[in-house]
């Protein structure tokens, strides 16, 4: 009860955008029972830590739950907090651990996760492939589905994105993230002011939906509205404190834009929340380039492909 307790504050305090206590309280409820789904589930679906704060959360509720009969639940934490895992090897034992000692590969929970660390790793196809299990399982599975219409949208499946968001749109209209499949589907084929209309319809119907506000920004930019695609990132990276794709696409567009000390302090930004995102590096070392900053751009081009090495 008590865990349950500091799990609501820490929601309320994430209400009122106050990230620090917000995490405090859920972590506190988590110390108090590692087994409270709700407090990492909020930690999660929010993005309230960077990538090394969720591997020590991870560690930390692991151990709790070290030589207990809940050592599944520990299995499954370390899945949801290891998307962001710069250790290709350390995941996919996880994952397989999963599978083989616990039988839960199959799991929906376990199936959304992988999805959502290949998409991370930049594995489009493989995030399409263990969405598209999910989605056969249940075509109306909201947890999922942001990273299933990215990964079409990545992959130029116009037939198939523009199916789903019909589906989604007629059976869920009060849903945001329908609108947003619509508005993934209109981005893809350049149709940029209808995809704008129709994210913003799932901004104004989920606020916090975050995928909704980076869809909106990518709409703006591929237009040159620089500004209004600033302004939807900025709200993108306060709903989504801990997560590095907001920062990286805000630094992204100032380097479009020739701002190149902005796109460097943003990009160093997103690195620091997720420094094992090739992406990230191959566009710090474009600004150093251009800067005519040539050993660091080497270094950091190093870099990328060091980490190019480690995916999947």
């Amino acid at each position: 009860l008590a865990a349950a307790a500091c799990a609501c504050v820490g929601a309320a305090y994430e209400a009122l955008e106050n990230r620090p206590r917000s995490v405090a309280w859920l972590v506190r409820a988590l110390r108090l029972d590692a087994g409270c789904a709700e407090a990492l589930d909020f930690v999660v679906d929010r993005r309230l830590l960077s990538a090394d704060e969720e591997a020590w959360l991870r560690d930390e509720t692991a151990a709790a739950l070290e030589g207990s009969d809940r050592a599944w639940v520990a299995a499954v934490y370390g899945a949801r907090l290891g998307c962001r895992d710069a250790d290709p090897a350390g995941d996919a034992a996880r994952f397989e651990a999963l599978e083989r000692v616990h039988g839960l590969g199959d799991n929906q929970e376990v199936l959304r996760a992988r999805a959502e660390r290949c998409y991370t790793a930049h594995d489009y196809r493989g995030a399409y492939e263990v969405a598209r299990r999910v989605r056969e399982r249940d075509p109306y599975d909201f947890g999922c589905a942001p990273v299933y219409l990215a990964s079409l949208v990545e992959l130029g499946a116009k037939h198939e994105l523009f199916s789903t968001a019909h589906e989604l749109a007629k059976a869920y209209p009060q849903k945001a993230c329908s609108w947003f499949a619509v508005g993934c589907y209109y981005l893809l084929v350049k149709k940029n002011d209808q995809a704008q209309r129709h994210f913003h319809k799932a901004c104004k119907l989920a606020p916090r939906f975050a995928p909704a506000w980076i869809g909106f920004g990518n709409a703006f930019a591929a237009q040159d509205e620089s500004e209004q695609a600033m302004a939807a990132y900025r709200t993108a990276s306060r709903l989504f404190q801990g997560s590095h794709v907001p920062l990286a696409y805000i630094g992204m567009e100032y380097l479009r834009t020739n701002n190149l000390p902005l796109a460097k302090h943003f990009l160093r930004g997103a690195k620091k929340l997720c420094a094992s995102d090739p992406l990230v590096a191959n566009e710090l070392g474009v600004v150093e380039m251009r800067q005519g900053l040539l050993d660091d751009a080497c270094r950091t081009f190093q870099e990328v492909l060091r980490l190019l090495e480690r995916l999947p």
